[in-house]
């Protein structure tokens, strides 16, 4: 679809040493509005007028100051005797998939008929009268202000004005159009300032407290809690509810009304708007219950060594509980009853190293008036001493590479476990990035090179591998930096701090950049510093470290090149002791539908066939350095008074030396048992599943494993 915009329309291009200054990277316009992107006036002549004194300034810097701001100020002007114009805002800006949030202030009289992002292909040449629709993205939704705009504002004081934009991944710039010249003649001034084009985040909650004590397991991505209150606390009788809110919002809170009506009556919802779209709004809710009465005998919670265990629900009677490799003795259980009045009685594990039977705890459960009864069970799985990685960074290490369930991409790793949001292991499988505290919920998380990472260190080592994966797209690594508002640091180390009760960190893997493409020269800088509070925090100063490039198909693309940064990134051990360098060369794009089938390079996201290559390449360099010093075969085990143990294909060998009878178990990584017999001599295992095994023979054990 074409627009005709005006018969008269004139460009303003931009000077190719403003191209040269790169891309801003993720929507970080700050450069925009630095001042020096632009130069001092465009100067057009009008046809009417023969003289270059008569030159129009159609828009210049303005030498005022805005009070509040830091940001450079940009005046337009239209004349009684000025066409309407069109002008862009550059370097490009490259933006992932996602909304936008784009706020300017406006102050003057005049017209400004649209505020668009506007792609390279969409930028018309200087003279043209149209311009193609496909490439301009407009406010969505209602934000109609300046999206066809055809009144004149008149605006005595600074007027703030936010619009969402929803764009695909691709380079923009920003495109501003003003209408006609005052039709009655005389001269018409607009002054806009504070510029800036940020992902839009949802207006939400930063705490939320019933009674001055924060609601359990609060997360400003949770929006619904249950709270209990006494059986005899009455039905009007709610404790109050304080909450803390972030910047530009209002907070309204509706309480509950009858504990004992209906969930909408014991229900208080707080209400948080975007003071900028009241449409714009989130609402948390608080459902409140009346605890059990004489003849209830369902537990509240329990209580393993003090911490609650997050994972508890009402409607769920057996659990199972990961114990770290340090653990000697039973747990201490504490339940939580739901009635008052109710009692239990709890029937320890008898040896949490034994069967499935052995390792599980009871709790008998039953009413105070004695008619009901419900059992609980527990079931203990002591982990291995765990070798910990860490990986964080943007939307590769997210994940955006395509699983493919047909090739095993979601099956569990027998050699690997992956630390959950309630600080428990479980078998680490894709999506890794599915347990970050700091997704972005709303983005796809996919294949990334912390599974074969994982996979390849733990089959070469034959040591299980712990994974803790904090990743989040469309992020700069100022968002990272230790004291950073976002949190993305200080997240990282709680679950990092957490996943040391289970192990020791042999490495961290890093993929950042898309969003910092622009400032290579000052990100070494920020690295060592990053890098220098992870190692102090984890408390291990040569903790090794491993950075990976960014894509190389994308480096000879105008505005998105990836060839400086990388070319500083391959230095990293020149600046960063105890570190190194994952290459990406060679590896290919994802398929978007826009590509027809094909790899689209100009997108910066891997596939899956590289990002398992990626995940290799991280893996070799933590090898190579972390274990340097261990075999890259699998571990064999050998006592020349008892047996030796190795593979043959899918079979587990055990050959005895100087017995001639002994027992052997062997189990998966995960302590399930495969077999348990008496031999003699020699004995062939076969196993099924490719991964580790832990095999005892007397009173000697060893890993083996079936590739």
């Amino acid at each position: 679809m074409r627009i005709k915009l005006f018969s008269t329309m004139i460009f303003l291009t931009i000077s190719a040493a403003i191209f040269a200054q790169g891309v801003i990277s993720n929507g970080d316009m700050s450069e925009w509005t630095s001042g020096n992107n632009l130069p001092d006036a465009y100067s057009i002549t009008h046809p009417k007028q023969s003289t270059q004194t008569d030159a129009i300034n159609f828009f210049k810097k303005d030498p005022m100051g805005y009070k509040g701001t830091k940001n450079a100020l940009k005046m337009f002007r239209n004349h009684s005797n000025a066409p309407s114009g069109r002008f862009f805002i550059t370097p490009y800006a490259f933006l992932e998939d996602g909304i936008y949030v784009l706020t300017f202030y406006l102050k003057g009289n005049g017209w400004l008929r649209s505020v668009n992002l506007v792609t390279e292909n969409g930028m018309p040449s200087t003279g043209s009268t149209s311009y193609d629709e496909t490439y301009v993205w407009q406010p969505m939704g209602s934000d109609t202000d300046f999206k066809n705009a055809t009144t004149r504002v008149t605006l005595s004081n600074w007027t703030k004005y936010t619009h969402k934009y929803e764009v695909k991944q691709g380079t923009y710039c920003l495109g501003i159009n003003h209408n006609n010249y005052k039709s009655s003649g005389g001269v018409d001034t607009l002054w806009i300032a504070d510029i800036s084009l940020k992902p839009y985040e949802a207006p939400k909650l930063t705490e939320l407290k019933v009674a001055g004590v924060i609601i359990p397991n609060f997360s400003s991505e949770i929006y619904t809690y249950e709270y209990k209150l006494p059986y005899s606390n009455g039905n009007t009788n709610f404790p109050a509810i304080t909450y803390t809110a972030g910047e530009d919002v209002s907070v309204n809170v509706t309480p509950a009304t009858n504990l004992s009506g209906t969930e909408s009556a014991r229900t208080a919802t707080i209400k948080v708007t975007n003071n900028d779209d009241t449409s714009d709004y989130t609402t948390y809710k608080i459902i409140f219950v009346r605890a059990g009465g004489p003849n209830n005998a369902q537990l509240d919670g329990i209580e393993i060594n003090g911490e609650r265990m997050t994972t508890f629900s009402m409607s769920k009677t057996s659990y199972n509980y990961c114990l770290p490799y340090t653990t000697t003795s039973n747990p201490v259980i504490h339940p939580l009853t739901f009635a008052e009045g109710a009692t239990y009685i709890l029937i320890p594990a008898v040896n949490i190293f034994g069967t499935e039977a052995e390792r599980t705890a009871h709790i008998n459960v039953e009413s105070e008036d004695k008619t009901s009864t419900q059992s609980y069970y527990i079931t203990y799985n002591v982990i291995p001493e765990l070798d910990l990685i860490l990986a964080i960074g943007q939307s590769n290490m997210a994940g955006r590479g395509v699983m493919d369930p047909s090739k095993g991409d979601q099956d569990a790793l027998s050699g690997a476990w992956l630390f959950d949001l309630y600080n428990q292991w479980e078998p680490a499988s894709n999506p890794m990035n599915r347990n970050s505290e700091i997704k972005d919920p709303k983005k796809y998380q996919g294949m990334n090179p912390s599974y074969m990472v994982a996979k390849k260190v733990s089959e070469v080592t034959g040591r299980p591998m712990g994974m803790v994966v904090n990743a989040r797209g469309a992020t700069k690594i100022e968002s990272w930096l230790k004291g950073a508002t976002d949190g993305y640091y200080a997240s990282s180390i709680k679950r990092s701090k957490e996943a040391q009760k289970w192990g020791k960190f042999k490495a961290i893997i890093w993929h950042q950049g898309e969003g910092n493409i622009s400032a290579a020269s000052k990100y070494i800088t920020q690295l060592k510093s990053l890098v220098g509070d992870l190692r102090a925090d984890l408390n291990d100063p040569e903790l090794f470290f491993v950075a990976g490039e960014l894509s190389h198909w994308r480096s000879g693309t105008t505005g998105t090149n990836t060839a400086i940064f990388n070319a500083m990134i391959d230095t990293i051990s020149k600046f960063l002791p105890y570190s190194g360098t994952a290459t990406t060369e060679g590896l290919q794009p994802i398929v978007t539908s826009s590509s027809s089938g094909l790899p689209d390079y100009n997108d910066p996201h891997f596939d899956r066939e590289s990002q398992l290559i990626l995940g290799e390449r991280y893996a070799d360099i933590i090898l190579n350095n972390v274990y340097k010093n261990q075999s890259t075969e699998p571990q064999r085990f050998f006592d020349k008074n008892i047996a030796q143990i190795y593979t043959k294909g899918n079979m587990i060998c055990v050959k005895l030396n100087e017995t001639s009878e002994a027992n052997v178990r062997v189990s998966d990584i995960m302590g399930r048992p495969v077999i348990y017999t008496h031999f003699s001599q020699y004995i062939e295992i076969p196993v099924y599943t490719k991964g580790i095994y832990l095999v005892s023979v007397g009173n000697k054990n060893a890993k083996v494993i079936i590739r």
